[in-house]
């Protein structure tokens, strides 16, 4: 049975082939690779993850959960190369998390009213981002504030949430409405 090993992306200019059979299409958003049943690793993009493996695998992957990891360049460079030296290094980083994990003491599992606040591995619970409105993992044992980002919109400077731009946006419909 195949299985989900992670989802990764790169900078846009740094995009990698799809491996899939006549496809090499240059991918670098949710990048998936996927273990084969012979041990064989593919990494595909999502169009093609998605007409070859649909509803056979869990969305969630072994070692990124549902999240996209952004690889550095070492990282990108070990997907392109050695993409098993690659998922070595996140078994690795997973065992590391887990031991340091088990020697603190537990946390109390918060349970929210959707799947977005079930515990993920003892180490975090996966929330919305207030921003982009995608899925992140976090350790905070409360609910996030109203301006709590996710990763990538700290890196990419978004200044303005999600539910600002819909009220903007029904704002500027009312308007141009209005006036005709």
């Amino acid at each position: 049975m195949a299985r989900l090993l992670a989802i990764v992306e790169v900078e846009k200019r740094q995009s990698i082939r799809c491996c899939a059979e006549e496809c090499n299409r240059p991918v670098y958003k949710r990048i998936h690779v996927i273990e084969e049943d012979d041990k064989t690793i593919l990494v595909l993009g999502s169009k093609c993850y998605g007409i070859l493996y649909k509803g056979q695998l869990s969305s969630e992957a072994v070692y990124t959960g549902v999240c996209s990891r952004k690889l550095t360049e070492e990282e990108r460079r070990l997907l392109v190369e050695n993409t098993e030296q690659l998922i070595k290094a996140f078994h690795q980083e997973r065992e590391s998390i887990l031991n340091k994990s088990a020697q603190e003491p537990k946390r109390r599992p918060v349970v929210g009213k959707q799947d977005f606040g079930k515990q993920v591995d003892n180490h975090g619970r996966t929330v919305k981002c207030h921003f982009c409105s995608e899925p992140m993992i976090t350790q905070l044992p409360h609910t996030p504030a109203i301006g709590f980002k996710c990763q990538q919109c700290k890196a990419s400077g978004v200044t303005v949430s999600l539910a600002t731009r819909k009220k903007n946006a029904l704002r500027r419909s009312k308007l141009l409405t209005s006036k005709d």
